[in-house]
C-alpha cells in the first residue's frame, strides 16, 4: 500500500518538524502554508502510488510461457517407428548426437580439474543410428536415448500427437523461473493438487555459493512467507510439506511454516559425516533439521512397510535368545516384530552423496537421494505429485522420477541447464547412480518431462510503454 505508507510517513515528518521547534508560530498564514503543502504533497504520493500500485500487478500477474520443450524416451515412441526414422533423417539428428556426447565427455572447471567423470550411458557406437531400428522394432539395446525436441522444431507436434492425453503422460516439468513468480503462476491448474512439497531454500548462511545467500532474517523471512502461502494453497487434503535447513535458519523456518501450514508433525534430525577439519575450535556440526507438516492430521499418509529399516545387531540377538527359550537381561525391550525391519526413529544417519557417485553434481548444498527416498516412500505413493520450487542439483525430482511418481521442480540460472536438465536426461538414460540399484528400485531409465521458462518481472517491464 503506496499511497497509505507514504501518507503516513509525510504526517509523522510533519508532525517532527512542526512540534521540534518550540518556537513554531501556529498562526492562520502558518496553517494555510502547511494544508497547502499537504495537498501538494498527497497529489504527488497519489501518482507515485499508481506507478507502484502498476509494478505490483506486473509482479503479480501469471506469467506467459516460453521457450517450450520436451524430453522423452524412444521407447515412448515404440509404436512408432516412422517417426523415430524421421527423427533420425532430420537435420537436428546431428545436434541430439553432439548433445549426448557432451554428456558422455567429462567435465572440466576454469582451473581444468575434472568436476565430472563420464557418463558412460551416453557412449556410443560408430554408427549406432543404424542399429535403432531393426526390422521394423525399437532396438531395446537404445530405447532410453532421451530425445529433445528442441533439436526438432519441425517434428514437435507429430511427436506430441503421438500421446492420446498428453497431461497424463508426462511423468514431470521442470520450470526455469523465479519460484514465487512459478507458484503464483501455476496456481490455477495445480490448486490442491500437490501430495508432497520438500524444499531445501537457502539456509540464511551469510555467504553465496550456487546462489544468494546473504539474506537479512527479516528479508528471508519474507522471501519465505510469501513462498510458503502459495505452498499451502497447492497442497493437497492429505498434503506434506517438508523443510530441509539447518541451525542458522531453522528456528525461523519453523515460526513461519507454523504460521502458514500449521502445527509441527515431527521434527526430523538428519546426520551424516564428513572429514574432520584442522585447528578446530568448536565441535563438529554434522546435521540438519527437516520439519515435516501435514496439511489435515486427520488425513495422513504413511506409508510405513516402504520406510522400514533392519533392527539393530543387539536387537536382533535378544529375540535369538528368547526364541530359544533363554532369558536375557537387556537394557532394551525392543522386539523384532516385522520381518521388513522396524520403523526409523526421528534421527536418520544418511550419507551424503560422494564424489565418484553418478547423483553427485559438484552441488555444495547436494542432498543423497537415499535420504529423499525416504521422505517420498513414507509420505505419498506411486504415481501422486512432488513439487520441489527450490530444485538446486534436482535431487527431489530425480529420485521422484525413479519412484515412478509425478513431479514438478523449478529452478533458476545457469544450473536449471547444468545440473537440472542434464542430470534428468541422465536419469532417463539409466543412471545407476543414488538409489538405482536398491533392490525395490532397479532402475533401468526411461521417462517423459516437460521443460520451459516463464516470462520474468523484468521481462514484462522491458516490453511495457508507459503514456
Amino acid at each position: 500500500d503506496a499511497e497509505g505508507f507514504l501518507k503516513e510517513q509525510f504526517d509523522i515528518y510533519v508532525y517532527n518538524w512542526l512540534f521540534n521547534d518550540l518556537d513554531t508560530d501556529f498562526d492562520v498564514a502558518t496553517v494555510k502554508r502547511m494544508q497547502n503543502i499537504k495537498k501538494i504533497t498527497h497529489k504527488v504520493i497519489e501518482y507515485i502510488a499508481r506507478f507502484e500500485d502498476e509494478l505490483k500487478a506486473i509482479w503479480e500477474k501469471p506469467k506467459f510461457v516460453r521457450n517450450c520443450n520436451y524430453v522423452l524416451t524412444l521407447d515412448r515412441l515404440s509404436e512408432h517407428t516412422d517417426i523415430i526414422e524421421k527423427l533420425i533423417k532430420s537435420p537436428g539428428w546431428k545436434n541430439q548426437e553432439e548433445e549426448w556426447q557432451s554428456l558422455y565427455n567429462e567435465w572440466t572447471d576454469d582451473k581444468g580439474d575434472v568436476t565430472k567423470k563420464e557418463w558412460k550411458e551416453f557412449a556410443l557406437e560408430r554408427d549406432f543410428e543404424k542399429q535403432i531400428i531393426q526390422k521394423d522394432k525399437l532396438n531395446s539395446k537404445y530405447q532410453y536415448l532421451p530425445i529433445d525436441t528442441k533439436f526438432f522444431p519441425e517434428l514437435r507436434y507429430q511427436l506430441l500427437s503421438c500421446f492420446e492425453n498428453l497431461k497424463e503422460s508426462l511423468d514431470g516439468q521442470i520450470i526455469k523461473t523465479d519460484n514465487w513468480q512459478g507458484l503464483n503462476t501455476i496456481l490455477p491448474l495445480f490448486r490442491s493438487q500437490a501430495n508432497l512439497v520438500y524444499i531445501d531454500p537457502p539456509f540464511n548462511t551469510g555467504s553465496d555459493f550456487h546462489y544468494k545467500d546473504k539474506y537479512q532474517d527479516s528479508t528471508w523471512l519474507s522471501l519465505m512467507s510469501d513462498r510458503l502461502q502459495l505452498t499451502n494453497n497447492i497442497l493437497s487434503s492429505n498434503g506434506n510439506f517438508f523443510l530441509h535447513l539447518d541451525y542458522r535458519a531453522n528456528f525461523l523456518g519453523r515460526i513461519i511454516s507454523d504460521y502458514h501450514i500449521g502445527k509441527l508433525n515431527n521434527e526430523i534430525i538428519w546426520c551424516y559425516s564428513r572429514p574432520s577439519i584442522k585447528n578446530q575450535t568448536n565441535y563438529t556440526r554434522l546435521h540438519d533439521t527437516v520439519f515435516w507438516y501435514i496439511k489435515d492430521k486427520n488425513n495422513v499418509v504413511f506409508n510405513d512397510e516402504l520406510i522400514r529399516i533392519p533392527y539393530s545387531e543387539s536387537t536382533q540377538d535378544r529375540n535369538k535368545y528368547a526364541a530359544g527359550g533363554s532369558k536375557y537381561a537387556g537394557g532394551s525391550t525392543e522386539r523384532v516384530t516385522n520381518e521388513l525391519g522396524k520403523i526409523p526413529e526421528d534421527y536418520w544417519y544418511i550419507p551424503l552423496p560422494p564424489g565418484n557417485d553418478n547423483q553427485f553434481m559438484f552441488f555444495e548444498t547436494q542432498k543423497p537421494e537415499q535420504l529423499l527416498k525416504r521422505i517420498i516412500d513414507g509420505s505419498t505413493n506411486v504415481g501422486e505429485l512432488i513439487v520441489d520450487y527450490f530444485s538446486g542439483s534436482a535431487t527431489t525430482i530425480c529420485t521422484a522420477h525413479k519412484l515412478r511418481r509425478k513431479w514438478l521442480g523449478m529452478e533458476m540460472g545457469e544450473h536449471f541447464e547444468h545440473k537440472n536438465l542434464t542430470r534428468l536426461k541422465k536419469v532417463l538414460k539409466g543412471d545407476q547412480g543414488g538409489i538405482s540399484k536398491e533392490k525395490d528400485i532397479k532402475w533401468q531409465g526411461g521417462g517423459f518431462f516437460k521443460y520451459y521458462e516463464l516470462e520474468q518481472y523484468e521481462d514484462v517491464l522491458a516490453k511495457s510503454q508507459y503514456q
